[in-house]
């Protein structure tokens, strides 16, 4: 924060006559995006998962950048580099935007949806035949005593969170 305080304050106008005579209507400003805002509360709801899912949208795209487009680069101009190994998360997306959100979508078309009905409706359909499982890739789970709290388990890239 205080960087960006100190950023802030040296490339804004300090005043508006300032501003008018550098003929800028609006104040330049900078600003940090974490892409690593990754969280885990004691109790977290569709909103959670929502911004969970935005974090790995955001994690994918940086690895992409970072990793498979710039070594494919190197590799174009024929840079001598040893190969940088990343974990891809697309199978995490996959889980959530292919699994859990038409599931969801379908629960709440209903319109008799409750917690425990959706919940009740991801042990049927991903967890059916065992408490811990591998969907697109992406270990999901919930134990008797999860199952009890209406709970679920995603293993997202960051780590475990409990919905």
């Amino acid at each position: 924060q205080y960087i960006v305080g100190r950023i802030n304050s040296t490339i804004c106008p300090t005043s508006p006559k300032e501003a008018d005579l550098n003929g800028a209507s609006e104040a330049a400003v900078i600003g940090v995006l974490d892409i690593f805002g990754f969280e885990s509360f004691q109790q977290n709801s569709l909103e959670q998962l929502c911004i969970n899912y935005c974090n790995e949208d955001l994690q994918g795209q940086f690895n992409r950048f970072m990793f498979q487009i710039e070594q494919a680069e190197y590799v174009r101009e024929g840079i001598e580099w040893s190969f940088i190994r990343y974990p891809d998360n697309q199978h995490i997306l996959n889980l959530i935007s292919k699994s859990i959100f038409p599931l969801l979508d379908e629960q709440c078309r209903l319109g008799s949806c409750t917690d425990q009905s959706f919940a009740r409706r991801v042990y049927k359909d991903l967890l059916s035949s065992s408490p811990t499982k591998v969907v697109s890739g992406t270990i999901i789970q919930a134990s008797r005593t999860a199952q009890a709290n209406l709970r679920f388990t995603v293993q997202h890239y960051a780590g475990p969170v409990e919905y």
